[in-house]
């Protein structure tokens, strides 16, 4: 923003104005980072109780779709924040999807895992 024709304010303006939104666009990435990392929690119960049962995998499901979307959408446009974020989202939800379809009720098949309610056990 150094032309003639933007005065000094203005363009100081908009000097802050980008060191405000790399500081914001770090925040984006630690903040999707944990908040993608939280969904570990959920796996390792589904890990360890080997039990689907209490979790929604129809919503798991949408999530991985989500995910997947966005991460597309991210390279697309080439925003690692949107990349980054989603792709790890799309991995974790990816995961849970998986386990719920591995530790599903013998009764039912893999489409049934996805799209039943979950018990309240």
């Amino acid at each position: 923003m150094n032309c003639s024709c933007v005065p000094a304010a203005a363009a100081a303006a908009a000097s802050d104005s980008d060191e405000g939104l790399f500081y914001y666009t770090i925040w984006l990435y630690i903040i999707g980072a944990v908040s993608n990392l939280a969904t570990f929690d959920q796996i390792n119960k589904l890990y360890t109780k080997k039990d689907a049962g209490s979790v929604s995998g129809f919503v798991w499901l949408i999530f991985t779709l989500n995910g997947l979307s966005f991460t597309i959408y991210g390279v697309w446009i080439t925003n690692g924040v949107v990349l980054a974020n989603n792709a790890l989202g799309f991995v974790v939800s990816l995961i849970v999807v998986v386990l719920v379809v591995a530790y599903k009720d013998d009764s039912i098949n893999a489409w049934q895992a996805l799209t039943t309610a979950p018990t309240n056990e």
